[in-house]
């Protein structure tokens, strides 16, 4: 990296993007402020309808934001999480369309309405304290709606959850500070029974603000169950379970992988390199004979052209799991690394956001096709592509807001 680069992207990037959150943070604190006294003014709660009698077993708050009703792929996992026994507490942050209810009904312990405000923490609140208070739980476990559930590899990942782990979840993430992924966690007795966990929820103040929501949300919740409490996540979709399976994968495996990577990949494409070759001039890609090859290299190693093209090729495959690696452990893992979690460790769960944060483009969700049926693919791509890509088809506002986390 040149010194130029290194200044843009370490100091003048950086200090830009402060800029623009200072001129747009007092608006949007003033809103959270206001929405924050209206909400405590009228209450949280719209409506509980509790439809199952059970009072104890596994229980999963699951916050929903569905304004135009439930997806199929969502009703899907709800159906699943009922037949594994466990009893699903549904929180909506928006009234659900009447059919879209009637499906769901057979398969919740409780339905909650509340208050659009809050994001889904706000949502977590409201059902990690109500099962706290009426129920039992020998099991509390945490998902939301903005995910995409497959039905490859789903049982599996429930049944994960709901092993008899402290605290387990599906992925990390280490931008800006290391925390687990808010969007699908499971809790033991050892944390949902200790009254800093409780206290953690009693004194959470629901807002709207991204930035806060991830700060006293997402890291506080993993910052005091690791560090407070000491307890070590289990993490299903991890880096070392992916580097093992890269390792175990072929040769063949690894190239198509990293051909398929979205265009921001910058490590070893082997792929790449063969098309590049093929658009030279013919005079340029003549066959050049092993110890020609070495020749011009400068090599005089003391071992054998055929052993060390073996040596070689093991070094740049090597090079390709690597970068492969580094890139998903750049930011949100299930976000990076979203295509490789899923073809190597049949990860179910797939981010809505993926062409929203312009991690994907709408050319590369294709990829993706070969792990779900059709219909399945269908709707992945609809939710997908739906809200559009703030930083090509959003106002002025929205891609400000995009480029410096506010969105």
């Amino acid at each position: 990296m040149s010194l130029l680069q290194f200044l843009k992207q370490q100091i003048f990037l950086p200090l830009m993007q402060l800029a623009i959150r200072c001129l747009l943070l007092p608006g949007l604190m003033l809103d959270d402020w206001l929405a924050g006294r209206r909400l405590k003014r009228l209450g949280d709660v719209v409506s509980i309808d509790r439809i199952n009698t059970a009072d104890d077993g596994a229980f999963c708050v699951f916050h929903l934001y569905q304004p135009y009703g439930v997806p199929k792929n969502v009703l899907g996992a709800i159906a699943a999480l009922k037949r594994l026994g466990v009893q699903v507490v549904a929180v909506t942050n928006t009234p659900l369309p009447a059919d879209d209810l009637e499906r769901l009904r057979p398969h919740l312990h409780t339905f909650i309405q509340r208050r659009n405000f809050g994001r889904d923490f706000g949502g977590y609140r409201r059902g990690v304290l109500h099962v706290l208070d009426h129920h039992k739980p020998t099991r509390l476990l945490i998902l939301n709606d903005s995910l995409f559930f497959a039905e490859r590899g789903l049982e599996a990942f429930f049944k994960g959850l709901c092993n008899n782990s402290p605290f387990v979840g599906a992925s990390e993430n280490h931008e800006l500070s290391h925390h687990v992924g808010s969007y699908a966690l499971s809790f033991g007795p050892e944390v949902f029974a200790d009254p800093r966990f409780r206290k953690y929820w009693d004194e959470y103040r629901s807002t709207e603000l991204r930035p806060e929501v991830i700060w006293k949300g997402e890291a506080a919740l993993s910052k005091l169950v690791i560090r407070t409490m000491k307890i070590k996540p289990k993490i299903i979709f991890s880096l070392q379970r992916l580097g093992v399976a890269l390792e175990q994968a072929s040769w063949r495996e690894l190239a198509i992988s990293a051909a398929r990577m979205p265009l921001g990949y910058g490590g070893q494409n082997p792929l790449r390199q063969l098309v590049k070759d093929a658009r030279k001039p013919a005079r340029d890609v003549l066959p050049m004979s092993k110890a020609k090859l070495l020749d011009n290299a400068g090599l005089t190693l003391p071992i054998g052209a055929d052993e060390l093209i073996a040596e070689m090729t093991a070094q740049y495959r090597s090079e390709v799991e690597r970068d492969l690696l580094a890139y998903v452990y750049r930011g949100s893992q299930i976000h990076w690394g979203s295509l490789l979690l899923t073809q190597y460790l049949e990860m179910p769960i797939i981010k809505l956001d993926l062409v929203l944060r312009s991690i994907y483009s709408i050319g590369e969700l294709k990829n993706f096709a070969p792990f779900m049926t059709s219909d399945e693919f269908a709707e992945f791509h609809h939710l997908v592509t739906v809200r559009g890509e703030p930083l090509k088809h959003g106002t002025l506002k929205q891609k400000l807001m995009m480029m410096t986390g506010l969105m």
